[in-house]
């Protein structure tokens, strides 16, 4: 959740130029020279800096749902292993040890390019075959 801090942070610097914008309109007034265009710049400073206010607590908002009814880490793991019951964990001795794996690879394209998950497949079968004795 670094990018709370970070939306925290923009949020400052849009304050910052909020009170910039207010600074030069109060001496816009004071001005005899340039009165027009002082007032019109520090009139877009101010909008702006609303603008960018409205539109960076939206997109903070959104981060911030999408990463509460998203699960990361070890959130969600209680449903999954109720769904699993126990099996796919990757525990040796258990049954299905390689299903989290299989899952995984099902819905990575890159899981399935990559040599040392291969291996480790075929390593599984061949531990899960069951070996002939002469």
């Amino acid at each position: 959740m670094f990018f709370i801090f970070k939306i925290h942070a923009l949020f400052m610097l849009e304050l910052i130029t909020l009170g910039v914008g207010a600074a030069l309109l109060m001496k816009a007034h004071k001005e005899e020279c340039c009165r027009k265009f002082l007032k019109a710049i520090s009139y877009f400073i101010i909008v702006f800096s609303f603008l960018t206010m409205i539109c960076s607590a939206y997109h903070g908002i959104r981060l911030v749902c999408e990463y509460k009814h998203k699960p990361h880490g070890m959130m969600g793991m209680p449903e999954m292993m109720e769904g699993m019951g126990m099996r796919g964990m990757g525990m040796p001795g258990m049954e299905g040890g390689m299903g989290m794996m299989k899952e995984m690879m099902k819905e990575c394209p890159m899981m399935k390019d990559c040599p040392m998950m291969k291996k480790m497949m075929e390593e599984h079968k061949a531990e899960a075959a069951p070996s002939e004795v002469k």
